[in-house]
């Protein structure tokens, strides 16, 4: 497979042991573990996480841009909407608790933090003319400009993961979901079989948060106590899927070896299409 090639010539480069000298037979290269396998696919259809942002905000961009210039087209101005990049915690295909990677937290405050902290662009058009401003936006909005996000085919491919490594989770480990609610229910997280409902419930000890000014929601009633809580049900979520999550990653890997043979052309392309994304975003910024 050419990745794993380029990964043993960087490690040639590097002058790690298990590389053969000039006139000498080359040595065996180490076998992957099962982590090496799987960490490898999801890196293939997801991109590594600085890839993955730098799309996100590709997409945004894009996005914003073909706003602007359809809004211009109805004789409104508009200002791009500014970009907070969220932080990234890892790809967990189709939420799979035996997939999902350990995490300090899902990520819920940060996102609204990061939110907040810019507010909503303000638009002179709309204070200028609401009627017209409002009617150019609806015209504008029909979801039918660019998504930018990730790279052509990247989506089919996301699904025939999610659906090879959900027959690997029941096969292996068909008990899992009952035995992940009877853990959490001993942790205090009650009525909750899997890991996009957990995520929910703790979206929930959330306050309102406003978006359209610039705040700091870390001051509202009732934060710390939300913090606090998505921390511990994050910290329950990764304890009560350890064993599960070792035991899957080793049952996945013949799976993933016929997905990575099937799909070897698609994985090429949407590999170097997340690359292509990324370098595309220096001129999406200086269009804005």
């Amino acid at each position: 497979m050419k990745t794993r090639t380029w990964i043993m010539a960087v490690a040639c480069a590097a002058g790690l042991t298990g590389c053969a000298a000039p006139g000498t037979e080359p040595a065996a290269a180490p076998a992957l573990t099962a982590l090496d396998t799987y960490n490898l696919t999801i890196t293939q259809v997801y991109g590594t996480p600085q890839q993955r942002q730098a799309a996100t905000e590709a997409g945004w961009w894009r996005t914003q841009l073909a706003i602007r210039d359809c809004m211009a087209d109805h004789g409104i101005t508009y200002t791009p909407a500014a970009y907070q990049p969220i932080p990234d915690r890892g790809v967990a295909p189709g939420d799979l608790l035996a997939f999902a990677p350990a995490r300090p937290d899902f990520g819920i405050a940060a996102r609204l933090t990061s939110l907040a902290a810019i507010g909503e662009t303000t638009q002179p058009a709309l204070a200028a003319n609401e009627t017209a401003y409002r009617a150019a936006s609806t015209a504008c909005n029909t979801g039918e400009l660019e998504d930018a996000g990730n790279p052509d085919g990247q989506e089919v491919l996301d699904g025939q993961l999610v659906a090879t490594l959900t027959a690997v989770e029941k096969t292996a480990l068909p008990t899992l979901a009952a035995q992940y609610k009877t853990c959490l229910a001993s942790k205090g997280f009650t009525g909750v079989d899997n890991l996009s409902a957990l995520y929910v419930k703790a979206e929930q000890k959330f306050p309102p948060v406003s978006f359209e000014h610039k705040s700091d929601p870390t001051t509202l009633p009732g934060w710390a106590d939300a913090v606090a809580y998505e921390q511990a049900a994050a910290s329950a979520d990764a304890q009560c899927r350890a064993d599960a999550v070792d035991t899957a990653l080793v049952a996945a890997v013949p799976a993933l070896a016929t997905f990575a043979t099937t799909n070897a052309a698609k994985l090429a392309a949407v590999a170097a299409g997340w690359q292509q994304a990324a370098d595309a975003l220096p001129a999406l910024r200086a269009m804005r």
